[in-house]
């Protein structure tokens, strides 16, 4: 099989809106860096951001936070603050207002101790956790007619039904270390994947160290869906050679590990990336 020339972008990622300091209530507001230790905390930073906010970090916190400190005078010592801070690239600065009269008319002035054009840390990104090139998160089910032992039998993982589902899928590459999430229940597995997708009703898969037609294999799944005669409609399927896979009924799953609603994408998290090391027997990349 030939190898896929594209590689896995990361969709869906949840970006971090704009926050103003006092908003500490809400995840995109948490002044923190995803770590799998803290000295403060009893539990993993995942665990607890979890805990708090109801969902598991994303893989960039405070991508577009600004510090803003307001008031009517800024003394020397408190510019130099702000000035230090900005040449380690944290995104503060200062803005001021002034309350004038003129004859009968009154005005409020605004003005800021940096303008935008200066260069500091008003530019400066959030943190965001690198990828290794390897690990890809892929759900796999969300539908009836996909069934986990077919595909933890017969070494693959699909999606379909539509271009939202296949589409990342059909750029997995070849050689790729999928992670596979069935929703609702946990990782079940970890495997390499050993060509690209094809439709349903033309892959090949490895049985018995050869190479033979899905379509021909006893399946539980029927693989099909409305209108599968057109690519973007049909099942997709790509072959894998699972390095570890457990039963649905022993999927593992811990509160802070990552999950997607899309189907595919990078997986960057490494406190998930550790733990399945270890479930798994996989090495870390």
């Amino acid at each position: 099989m030939a190898s896929a020339d594209r590689e896995v972008q990361c969709p869906g990622d949840k970006p971090v809106t704009r926050a103003m300091v006092s908003s500490g209530d809400s995840p995109s507001a948490a002044i923190a860096t995803p770590s799998t230790t803290n000295d403060h905390l009893e539990v993993p930073f995942e665990a607890a951001f979890e805990d708090t906010f109801g969902e598991a970090p994303p893989d960039e916190l405070n991508g577009e936070l600004h510090l803003t400190v307001v008031a009517s005078d800024l003394d020397a010592s408190s510019e130099r603050i702000v000035a230090y801070l900005r040449d380690f690239g944290v995104p503060i600065n200062a803005v001021f207002f002034s309350y004038l009269e003129d004859d009968d008319r009154r005005y409020l002035a605004r003005s800021w101790l940096v303008t935008d054009s200066e260069p500091g840390g008003s530019t400066r990104k959030g943190k965001r956790a690198s990828w290794n090139g390897q690990d890809c998160y892929v759900a796999f089910g969300g539908n009836p007619g996909r069934i986990w032992d077919d595909a933890r039998t017969h070494g693959f993982i699909s999606a379909g039904g539509g271009l939202h589902y296949s589409g990342k899928l059909r750029t997995l590459p070849t050689g790729a270390r999928v992670n596979a999430y069935v929703p609702g229940h946990g990782y079940v597995a970890a495997g390499e994947t050993l060509g690209p997708a094809r439709r349903f009703d033309e892959v090949e898969v490895r049985d018995d160290y050869q190479w033979v037609p899905l379509r021909a294999l006893p399946l539980q799944g029927t693989y099909q869906h409305p209108g599968a005669d057109i690519d973007e409609l049909a099942e997709w399927v790509v072959p894998v050679r699972w390095e570890s896979s457990v039963p649905l009924d022993e999927a593992y799953w811990e509160k802070g590990m990552f999950a997607n609603p899309n189907p595919v994408c990078e997986l960057r998290q490494e406190f998930t990336l550790e733990r399945l090391a270890d479930r798994f027997g996989t090495s870390e990349a």
